[in-house]
């Protein structure tokens, strides 16, 4: 009798091992597929076309706050095309005042099952002008930049961008765009939590993450961003309920020197460069350092970005970085 419960124990203690290993496999390769699935969907967009009464951009400014109807296509470089029902509205503070930005930016939620298609950012440039493709450019490399440096960046995508207004069937905008993924999205892909409650508790924001935030912020000249209100910084939190801070709207930092700013950024950078208050980690300073060339060949490789727009940005980048290494 002994030798029979000692065995059905043993045969008891193995099938317990074989199911909690069978549950952890399935589940890593449930959220593997997730975060392929999120990712390669987002990377397959290659054009959108919106159709939507584009007279609310001259609507009352609390108006632009909610989702206005609108009809979606959406083109992937699989060549398949779908259709949605789809809502628009405006997104930011500054550039969702038109008076500020005739294009502003745009949130698109899509009626879908798709999880990492109902919801997601479009930015344009400020106004329908070539010089402003160039401005839309440098920020959607500082998006692509941090993101390669840091796993806590958001995903970005260049797309062809059509607008078509509903009551005139005629294009209000044919130009490219970049699309910038949900929170819900990267939420879903990194497997953490958004978090929107203050005050942030500063001791639990990991600090390889935030070093990293700090270092890139100075690298692009950029101090349009504060932890205590959010302002232009996100913040999720993993199951050890340790927080990350997700920067992003780029297009004040000196780098990108925007025309709509109230001040000469550049001009301004230069003569009031702002401080990083905390200490760089050593380590982040140095995987940046190895980072560089991809990021100058990044660059270089940007097809939209003139030659002279290239080179003051490289040199603004290797400017700054050989100030945090002195």
């Amino acid at each position: 009798m002994y030798k029979y419960l000692k065995k059905n124990k043993l045969f008891a203690i193995l099938l317990l091992c074989f199911s909690f290993f069978f549950s952890f496999e399935c589940q890593k390769k449930k959220t593997q597929l997730q975060q392929k699935t999120n990712s390669s969907l987002l990377d397959s967009l290659e054009t959108i076309k919106l159709e939507f009464d584009t007279d609310f951009f001259t609507e009352q400014y609390d108006s632009k706050r909610f989702y206005h109807k609108a009809q979606a296509q959406i083109v992937f470089s699989s060549t398949k095309k779908r259709n949605y029902t789809a809502g628009v509205k405006l997104r930011g503070e500054f550039r969702a005042d038109t008076a500020n930005c005739p294009l502003p930016q745009l949130k698109i939620k899509l009626k879908t099952n798709q999880k990492e298609l109902k919801n997601f950012d479009i930015v344009l440039p400020c106004k329908n002008d070539s010089s402003y493709l160039q401005y839309l450019a440098k920020e959607y490399l500082l998006y692509q930049m941090y993101e390669q440096f840091c796993s806590f960046g958001l995903k970005t995508k260049w797309i062809n961008l059509q607008i078509i207004n509903s009551k005139t069937n005629k294009i209000f905008y044919a130009q490219k765009a970049f699309v910038v993924e949900s929170d819900a999205n990267f939420c879903s892909r990194k497997q953490v939590k958004e978090i929107e409650m203050l005050p942030i508790e500063t001791h639990t924001i990991n600090p390889v993450v935030y070093s990293k935030m700090l270092l890139f912020q100075y690298l692009i000249g950029n101090n349009d961003w504060n932890l205590e209100n959010m302002h232009n910084i996100k913040f999720v939190k993993n199951s050890n309920n340790e927080l990350y801070p997700i920067p992003y709207d780029f297009d004040f930092a000196a780098i990108v020197h925007t025309p709509y700013t109230d001040f000469d950024s550049l001009t301004f950078y230069s003569e009031n460069e702002f401080d990083i208050h905390e200490p760089i980690n050593e380590f982040v300073l140095n995987q940046l350092v190895t980072l560089l060339p991809q990021m100058m060949e990044r660059i270089e490789n940007e097809s939209f970005l003139t030659d002279s727009s290239k080179r003051a940005y490289q040199q603004f980048i290797s400017r700054n970085l050989k100030r945090v290494r002195n």
